[in-house]
Formats: structure tokens, sequence, C-alpha cells
């Protein structure tokens, strides 16, 4: 046939190497490869480019699509966040942490935990203080990297949350911005103790701020002619329903040292607030917050 096409070896000088396209051609061990017609492989390019561009296009689509899920999600497991854990944390190892968004908004009104001294506010800071100190387990006690006290039945040990910690700050700090309320009649020393305490828990706050280091951008807008920040803004928080309901699960009362494993020298005394305390080193309310 006059306009039948024919494919040629690779390398193929002559036309006597030439094979016609209905001879099937079969490659001997002799043989490279064979030019395919021009419009062969102009379909089969095109049909690669567009096979290519609609993997890739579903592939960004997939990634999109994941980071839109994440960024809305209100609530992020700890597993999928990218933080280091440089600190052994036993909730976070019970799996009592996780992350969500949450809007701050700073009320001041109805709120149990402002406002002027009262028994709404100091019920309210005494309920959550509760779970002040914890009961660290057998197996996480491995994981500290510090020694703590033990309980007495050989069940675990003795620990205490930061958070916990701070909170117990500022009920001390709003008990120090009214002293006549809560202590009355102190003696030099006795406030010399006092305000030696109040400087620990504002440090303590000082170090705790700068550890976080919350990165959140406060937005700000126009007061009488002053640029003013809004008292509210989102934060990537810990779920507190979560983590507060995990401590209250491992809560230790040590207002009874009997349960720890050695009662030590401790000589218990009452403060004016109600408190338990010791004589070795009364400035701290170690046991009752």
């Amino acid at each position: 046939m006059a306009n039948q096409q024919k494919y040629s070896k690779l390398g193929s000088k002559s036309s006597a190497d030439a094979i016609d396209v209905g001879e099937s051609p079969q490659p001997s061990d002799n043989d490279e490869f064979y030019y395919a017609s021009p419009k062969r492989r102009s379909f089969c390019h095109t049909n690669f480019i567009a096979y290519t561009a609609l993997i890739l296009s579903n592939i960004v689509l997939f990634i999109l699509w994941m980071k839109s899920s994440y960024l809305s999600s209100p609530t992020v497991s700890d597993a999928n966040c990218v933080r280091p854990k440089l600190v052994f944390s036993a909730p976070a190892f019970n799996g009592a942490v996780t992350y969500e968004r949450r809007r701050l908004f700073r009320h001041l009104n109805d709120n149990p935990f402002a406002g002027p001294p009262r028994p709404e506010l100091d019920a309210a800071y005494e309920k959550i203080l509760e779970p002040l100190t914890t009961k660290i387990t057998n197996e996480e006690y491995e994981h500290l990297g510090a020694t703590t006290l033990g309980l007495k039945d050989g069940s675990g040990y003795v620990g205490e949350m930061a958070v916990y910690h701070e909170l117990h700050c500022i009920k001390r700090i709003r008990r120090h911005l009214n002293l006549n309320h809560y202590y009355p009649g102190l003696t030099g020393k006795e406030l010399e103790r006092e305000n030696a305490h109040a400087d620990h828990c504002l440090e303590y706050w000082r170090e705790a701020a700068m550890c976080r280091a919350d990165a959140t951008m406060a937005t700000m807008f126009w007061r009488d002619a002053v640029p003013t920040s809004r008292a509210w803004s989102d934060h990537e928080c810990v779920n507190w329903e979560l983590f507060d309901t995990w401590a209250r699960s491992r809560t230790l009362n040590l207002t009874d040292p009997g349960i720890l494993n050695e009662t030590g020298r401790y000589d218990w005394i009452s403060t004016p607030a109600g408190g338990t305390v010791l004589r070795e080193n009364p400035e701290i309310e170690v046991f009752n917050p």
C-alpha cells in the first residue's frame, strides 16, 4: 500500500530494516527499541500530561481540605499538635490534654472569681483548687526525672500540677489586696511573711507567662481617640473540662499527712484564715490552698 506506515528499528540505516505495520514485528535479542508513529506518540504524551495534572490537582485539593478541616475543628488532640514533648505530662500521657479554639472575654460582671471579698468568691476558689495535689502512679513516676513524696500504701506518689499552683497564687494575691478582711491583726513578722508569699506568687506568674509566651494577637479599636486593645481574643486552649476532670480523679488530701510514706518533722499549725501550714515554712500554705 502506498500510504502504509512502517516502523523502523532504532539505529537502522537502510530501508531494508523497515517492517510493515501488518507484520506484527517481534523484537529479536539484537533489536533495541522501535520508533512509534508521530500520531501515536503525541496521543500518549497528551494522555500522560492529562492524567498527571488530574492526579496532582486531586492531591492539592485533598491537602487544602485537610488544612481547612484542621483549622475549623473545635478540638485538636495532643497527638496532632506540633508541640515538642520536652517534659513529661501525666495528663497528656493519659489522654487528658486536648486543644481547642476558645474566645476569652475577661468579663467581670456576674463572675464568681472577680469582685470584692464575699462567700461566693471564696467558694469558687476553694472548688477550683481542690486538685492542687495529685496522685502520680508508679509508672508515671518513672518518667518524672525527679524524686517526690511517696504514698504509704505504695500505690504511687504525690505531685502538684503547675496550673493549680498558679490558680492558688491568684487567690493569694486577691487576699493580699484585702488583708484586713482575710488576715486581720497581722504582726510585723506575719506581714513580712505575707509580703514574701505575694512576691513569690507574682514571680511564679511572670515565669509562667514567659514560659508559655502566648502569642495570640489582640485587635485594636478607637476609644475616645485612643488606640485600645480589645479585652476579648481567640486562643488555643486546653480543654479545661477534660483536664480538670482527670485531675479531680487523682486528687489527694494532704491535710492528712498520715497518707505519706514518711511523716518527717512536720509540725502542723493553723493560720488565721483557717488553713494548715508547716511551722518550718509557715509563709507558704503548702497543703491548703
